[in-house]
């Protein structure tokens, strides 16, 4: 979700400013000549095409102001993922169509080894710096169609619509490669991922991060930096 808003920015002003200007350059030259009764020259065109641009900048203004606000309210401002709020208010619709078209969900938990030392050894700037790469490398690996969230502290959660855990655990494992070959400051880092699978109607939110979480709690037992799979089987 990167660089959205300055896109975003661009458009409503051009389109605001070109609609309000052309608005009132419409409706101030059709009272002007039916006032006057004649053609009008270029100068009486300069005040309702100012006016109406200066409309729509401030219109505009004010809704990239209401976007940001809404935006803001569901990212995370350190790494610029979408954080937990936005995974609760969202992820709804994607077990909606599990439902009922039978659709694949599954997610992959993130969490990057030894994190606390990292902090305590190179300071809380490299730790940010970490969080932040870490959540680039993870959109940058992921489709335009997965969602990549900050979960809380060193952790993350990737949302894969459509996809099956096989799928998924390829998915993953093609991120803690990507992670692991990464060179930072002070060296290199590791994650280690759980991995799972909406398989039952029953389920809801909590009940599929739940088997995330201890397919991650392997993986850490595992000697971190792998990939683990749940399954209800």
């Amino acid at each position: 979700m990167r660089n959205s808003i300055t896109k975003l920015q661009r458009r409503i002003y051009f389109s605001f400013v070109l609609f309000f200007g052309l608005l009132l350059f419409v409706i101030e030259t059709l009272q002007l000549k039916i006032a006057l009764n004649r053609e009008l020259s270029v100068h009486y065109y300069i005040i309702p095409v100012t006016m109406g641009a200066a409309f729509g900048w401030l219109l505009a203004h004010l809704k990239i102001l209401s976007t940001k606000i809404k935006v803001e309210a569901v990212t995370d401002h350190l790494t610029q993922l979408y954080n937990r709020s936005w995974v609760s208010d969202n992820i709804t619709s994607h077990f909606e169509n599990f439902k009922r078209y039978s659709t694949s969900l599954s997610i992959i938990l993130v969490d990057i080894d030894n994190f606390k030392q990292i902090n305590d050894t190179y300071g809380h700037a490299v730790g940010d710096e970490v969080l932040v790469r870490v959540a680039e490398l993870l959109e940058g690996t992921t489709r335009a169609t997965d969602y990549c969230c900050r979960w809380g502290g060193e952790e993350f959660l990737v949302i894969l619509p459509s996809t099956k855990i096989e799928g998924a655990r390829v998915k993953a494992e093609n991120l803690r490669q990507a992670i692991a070959d990464e060179w930072f400051s002070f060296g290199s880092i590791s994650c280690s991922f759980g991995v799972a699978e909406l398989e039952s109607d029953e389920q809801e939110e909590g009940d599929l991060v739940h088997n995330a979480d201890l397919a991650l709690y392997q993986a850490k037992h595992s000697g971190k930096n792998c990939v683990r799979s749940f399954s209800m089987i």
